[in-house]
Parts: structure tokens; C-alpha cells; sequence
């Protein structure tokens, strides 16, 4: 089956924070089929271990340099199988199912990309895309 969301992540030297954006999708995330790939920058740490043990279920992709954000980006976009993409990074929370919330939104729009409002850690706003 094809998943509807396919999320990319990329890794760099940040295994927990990723982990705890995989569990804050895991948790929330249960109307939409999902595939999640992460992207590895040759982190040359544990890093494959602590994701890879404790999601088995997630896609580990693995560079063969630091290719930086962009390229690793797109070689998840390349290896995805979701009709929608979604870029996310390695710090991200997904707070009050704002995935599945904002992908709903997005597939029943007549846009091509979108973007959400970011908060700091005092949960102020960032300036970003909306």
C-alpha cells in the first residue's frame, strides 16, 4: 500500500532528538498512513542503534558523506513512496497531532506546499512560513 505521508528526517549527531520526534509522530499520528525515512549525514556515531532499536519500523537511509541538508533531503524525496512529502526536522514535536491536522488540510487544498507556524522553546512564535 501506498502511504499517504511520507516524512523525512535528517540525522546528524542527534539520535535523541529524533527519537523524540518519532515518538511525538508515533503517538499522535493514527489516521493517515505514514512511512517516515530518516536520513543519516554519516553521523559516524550510534546513531543508526538508538533510532533503528527503538523504531524499527522507520526507513534508515544512510549517506556516505555529509552531504548536508539539502541533498539529504533530496535523496529521501527520491526514496520516498508517499503522494505527499513532508521535510521535517530532527527537533521537531509533533504537538496536538499537528501533522495529521495540517495534512488534512493540505489534501483537500488546491495548493502544492505549505508550511506551519514554528514555536521557540518558551513557545513563542518564530518567524516562519504559514
Amino acid at each position: 500500500m501506498v502511504p499517504e505521508l511520507s516524512i523525512i528526517i535528517i540525522n546528524y549527531k542527534t539520535a535523541q532528538l529524533v527519537v523524540n520526534c518519532l515518538q511525538s509522530i508515533y503517538d499522535q499520528t493514527q489516521n493517515i498512513t505514514i512511512e517516515i525515512l530518516v536520513v543519516d549525514n554519516d553521523s559516524g556515531d550510534d546513531s543508526r542503534d538508538t533510532v533503528c532499536n527503538s523504531f524499527p519500523q522507520v526507513r534508515w537511509l544512510q549517506m556516505d558523506y555529509n552531504a548536508g541538508f539539502a541533498r539529504a533531503n533530496n535523496e529521501g524525496i527520491r526514496q520516498s513512496m508517499g503522494e505527499t512529502v513532508l521535510l521535517l526536522n530532527s527537533d521537531t514535536l509533533n504537538e496536538d497531532n499537528a501533522i495529521e491536522k495540517c495534512f488534512r488540510l493540505f489534501e483537500n487544498s488546491e495548493y502544492i506546499a505549505c508550511g506551519v507556524q514554528l514555536l521557540n522553546v518558551d513557545r513563542t512564535p518564530q518567524i516562519s512560513g504559514n
